[in-house]
Parts: C-alpha cells; sequence; structure tokens
C-alpha cells in the first residue's frame, strides 16, 4: 500500500469518527461518559484478547470494570476518586476468588495481574481525561489532550515515512524513527499552539505543556502499546476502526497523556492557586 493510499484510508476513517468524537465531547456529560465508557470498554477487549486471558471468563470483569471507571468523574460526584479505588479492589477481589475457586491456581498471580494491569492501564488514562472534561474549561483541556495526541501521531507517521532514517527501538516497532519522533513533537505543539481559539481558557503556557507532555508521553504510550503487540504477535490490537487498527491503536498516547496533563493542571493549580 503506497503512502497516498494509507492516508486516504486513515482520511476516510477520520472524517466519520472525528465528528462523532467532536460532539460527545462538546456536549459533556452523560455524552462524554458513554464515549470514554465505550473507549475504554473495546480497548480493555482489545488488550485481554492479546494476552492469557483471551479466552478466561474473567476478562469480562476487567471490561466491565474499565468501562464503568471513565464515567465515575461525571456520575460519581465529589465522591468519584473514592469509588474508583473501590471499583479496582473489587475487581481484584472477584478476580483472585474465581481463580481459587475455579482456577486455573497454577498461573493465578499472572492472570489477576493481567486483569487488574488491564484495567489500571486502560481506564487511568480515560478517567484522567473524563476528569478533565469535568473541570472548568473542561472541554479545552481534554480537547486540547486528543488534538495534541493526534496531531503528534500524524507527524510523526508522516515524518517517518518520508524522512525516518534512524530507528528507535526496532525490537518494539520497527517503523518508529527519531526522526517521526521529532516531526510529531513538532506537530503536536504547532496544533496545541495553534488551536488557541478552540482552547479558550488555557494560556499559553498550558498550551505549550500540553504539546510538550503529548511530545514525550504520547509516544511512550505508543511504544508500550506496540510491546504489547509485539509480546502478542500481533499487527493491531483490533480491526474496529478499519485502516487505523483498534481501538487501542488510536487511544495508546492519550492513555499516557491525559494523567500527564491532569498532573501538570493539579501542581500548577497547587502552585498558583
Amino acid at each position: 500500500m503506497t503512502l497516498w493510499q494509507e492516508l486516504l484510508r486513515r482520511a476516510a476513517v477520520g472524517a466519520v469518527a472525528l465528528p462523532i468524537v467532536g460532539a460527545l465531547l462538546w456536549l459533556g456529560g452523560a455524552w462524554s461518559a458513554v464515549l470514554f465508557a465505550a473507549a475504554a470498554a473495546v480497548a480493555a477487549w482489545e488488550y485481554y484478547r492479546m494476552t492469557a486471558l483471551r479466552d478466561a471468563e474473567i476478562r469480562w470483569v476487567g471490561v466491565v470494570a474499565a468501562a464503568v471507571l471513565p464515567a465515575l468523574p461525571w456520575a460519581g460526584g465529589e465522591r468519584w476518586p473514592e469509588m474508583t479505588l473501590g471499583i479496582l479492589g473489587a475487581s481484584s477481589i472477584v478476580a483472585w476468588t474465581a481463580l481459587l475457586a475455579g482456577g486455573p491456581r497454577g498461573d493465578a498471580p499472572v492472570r489477576a495481574g493481567l486483569l487488574v494491569s488491564g484495567i489500571v492501564y486502560i481506564a487511568t488514562g480515560l478517567v484522567a481525561l473524563a476528569a478533565l472534561r469535568a473541570r472548568p474549561a473542561g472541554l479545552s483541556w481534554s480537547a486540547g489532550v486528543l488534538i495534541s495526541a493526534w496531531a503528534n501521531d500524524t507527524g510523526a507517521f508522516l515524518g517517518g515515512k518520508v524522512a525516518g532514517r534512524h530507528r528507535m527501538l526496532p525490537a518494539v516497532s520497527p517503523g518508529k524513527t527519531w526522526e517521526g519522533l521529532a516531526c510529531g513533537a513538532v506537530t503536536g505543539l504547532g496544533a496545541s499552539l495553534g488551536a488557541g481559539y478552540l482552547l479558550a481558557g488555557l494560556t499559553v503556557g498550558d498550551r505549550v505543556a500540553i504539546g510538550a507532555i503529548a511530545a514525550v508521553a504520547g509516544p511512550i504510550g505508543d511504544l508500550c502499546k506496540s510491546m504489547v503487540k509485539r509480546a502478542a504477535g500481533v499487527k493491531d490490537a483490533g480491526k474496529i476502526l478499519l485502516a487505523h487498527g483498534g481501538m487501542l491503536d488510536r487511544i495508546d498516547a492519550i492513555l499516557f497523556d491525559a494523567p500527564a496533563v491532569l498532573a501538570y493542571l493539579a501542581v500548577s493549580t497547587a502552585l498558583h492557586g
């Protein structure tokens, strides 16, 4: 497949998906909660499908927990952090109890660990994105994360295809190059700064921080997802988004970007009031 054919396929999927995502994010409240929950459920299912839990019934505990958690910043009110901890703990208890009762007991620690790690890996980023959306100027914060992450991904893809020469971690992701990383950083930061009219309520410093985080945390998230795929021996996490692969293939950077941006916002708020 040529570069232009691949770009055309990606653009066709994006033309359908982006207006839906944008509308649900703009509406906020229950609409955004449904968006985050659906993304988490699909990504968790894809993750477990690539692990030893692919045929285990307990994987559904992780899928349900991952779907519920991103809805809590909207549905749980001020108690949502405690509810999040409770659901994580309950999921762990259910997994261990199921393995104790029905086995297999020989690799119970591995299976229980995979279940909990899947919830944490998938849900944490989307919970952070939901928490950003629930804050004042939340539309700007959450949209900023998505814009920077996707711009970074697109820039890295194009930069790698056109100018990529030096591979980053070929044992993990043969297609990732340092040139692509640099192009992604520039486009992600440029998109964050250039979208100022869409990100009302954010200072220039905030937008620079979002772009910088996308330049660092996003590629790490992408590589970590590639590491999971390489361990599973698959090319894409799924096929739900056709040319874009699976849900996890599309949100891998966001899963790392959103918590980092939320941490930045928490520190910034604490320092400046």
